[in-house]
């Protein structure tokens, strides 16, 4: 499916959205636009690891943010150190107060943004009286919230009476498909906190053995689970297999090794664990879509 807006109806949807402030109210909830951004193909969001001087570090706000990937990989950091990663048609929603940061955007990464506040009364919404919520929620495969955006888009395109209340309106309903998403019935949240502890452990067995060749069978055998049990708590935790899970570790520490220390090429094939500059080249040029040495000369930083 593709998930890009077309380039002019970008444009001017974010001329739209900067100059309108919009508010939309159903009973006793109000929503507040306060941005929102449509990427478009000719816009560049990364390339690579993020540059800090053009993108902060660990911070937070006190409104909402979505961001909607449409072509790409984007990956988010929050402040337990804990990474959210999103490829075309993934979103992911991060509650206000929530210090989080970019910390990577692949060269076609593209991406629709939205920030909100949502306010009962007059008072801003208190989820804390609501069923527990999740500080980060990411929804694979999201046709239905880009289904709204599509909508908007339409309604923005042909402008009939009352096109502005419509928007309003369809931007409420995708705040508040992200609303329901981040809710967790309070018999839920057992559960979720025993995926959450065995995924950590799952991924710190991961990050103190990539310097050898280790298999899901590794993992299972350690923590005593099944393959199944793995790649199923991997999944709802990561999005991706264990085996993808070991492949996004191996690539994120052979980046660190890359930009941030000068070991040799045959030094970092041997720390993640392969026998030959080639095969480390290879792998890594796989995730990347350039080969380590360019990927080295092209993001020099020390």
């Amino acid at each position: 499916m593709d998930y890009n807006i077309p380039n002019d109806t970008a444009q001017t949807l974010n001329k739209f959205m900067t100059n309108e402030h919009i508010l939309f109210r159903v009973n006793n909830l109000t929503l507040e636009l306060l941005w929102a951004s449509f990427s478009n193909r000719n816009d560049k969001v990364g390339d690579g690891p993020v540059n800090r001087r053009s993108h902060p570090k660990l911070h937070s706000h006190t409104f909402c943010e979505t961001h909607f990937c449409t072509s790409g990989k984007v990956t988010y950091r929050i402040g337990n150190g804990q990474e959210f990663t999103i490829c075309a048609g993934d979103t992911v929603f991060i509650r206000e107060n929530i210090r989080h940061e970019l910390v990577y955007a692949s060269a076609d990464a593209r991406k629709i943004s939205l920030a909100y506040r949502m306010m009962e009364g007059q008072a801003l919404y208190n989820r804390a009286e609501q069923a527990m919520s999740l500080d980060v929620a990411v929804i694979r495969q999201a046709d239905t919230i880009f289904d709204l955006y599509l909508r908007l888009c339409e309604e923005f395109t042909r402008q009939r009476l009352g096109y502005k209340e419509l928007i309003g309106a369809l931007l409420f309903q995708i705040t508040m498909e992200y609303e329901r998403q981040i809710s967790v019935a309070p018999s839920e949240v057992a559960a979720l906190q025993r995926i959450d502890r065995r995924a950590g452990e799952i991924e710190s067995f991961i990050n103190a053995h990539l310097s050898v060749n280790i298999t899901t069978m590794d993992v299972a055998e350690v923590l005593h689970l099944s393959k199944r049990q793995i790649n199923r708590i991997v999944f709802k935790e990561f999005g991706t297999s264990c085996c993808g899970l070991i492949k996004q570790l191996k690539h994120k520490k052979a980046q660190e090794y890359l930009l941030y220390s000068d070991k040799s090429m045959q030094d970092i094939a041997n720390a993640l664990g392969y026998g030959s500059v080639y095969s480390f080249s290879k792998f890594f040029k796989s995730q990347e879509g350039m080969p380590p040495a360019l990927f080295r000369r092209s993001h020099y930083s020390y």
